[in-house]
């Protein structure tokens, strides 16, 4: 069950970035993988393993019809401390609102689903977002296809 919701997690990753906020309230995210007992910390120190208790609110920002409202719900009953608002919007505003929020330093989702064909426009913001390889991303990559002859890496 961990290596599907693993699957689950990465591919609702993988078309998605995570980007630092500035909200204090948003104070991390489970790994997706390994043992639930495994303790971690962010950049800045602060536990995000899943054992510590704290809530985790977390804002993602979508745009087009994805069905990720089904795999986001799914994730919050099989973990209750997580709370995830989807904010749904036009592509071409969602990817402006992001920029906009990453050079402003506020206001910027803590995932973010961007098109390939956007992604130029964020390369220069690359300490803003986290390396999902961190995260496991790796050990689940052969589950999904090659797009465009390649997988995309930043």
């Amino acid at each position: 069950m961990k290596k599907w919701l693993m699957l689950i997690i990465f591919s609702l990753v993988v078309v998605s970035l995570v980007a630092c906020s500035d909200d204090s309230e948003s104070t991390g995210s489970d790994n997706g993988g390994g043992d639930d007992s495994e303790n971690t910390t962010s950049d800045n120190g602060e536990d995000t393993s899943s054992d510590s208790g704290e809530k985790v609110a977390l804002d993602f920002w979508i745009f087009g019809s994805t069905g990720y409202g089904e795999l986001v719900d799914k994730y919050m009953e099989e973990n209750p401390n997580v709370e995830i608002t989807i904010n749904e919007g036009e592509m071409n505003d969602m990817h402006n609102n992001l920029f906009t929020s990453i050079s402003a330093g506020s206001g910027a989702p803590d995932i973010a689903q961007i098109e390939v064909s956007q992604i130029e426009k964020f390369l220069g913001a690359q300490d803003q977002f986290y390396n999902l390889n961190d995260y496991g991303a790796n050990d689940v990559s052969g589950n999904f296809l090659i797009g465009n002859g390649h997988r995309l890496k930043m």
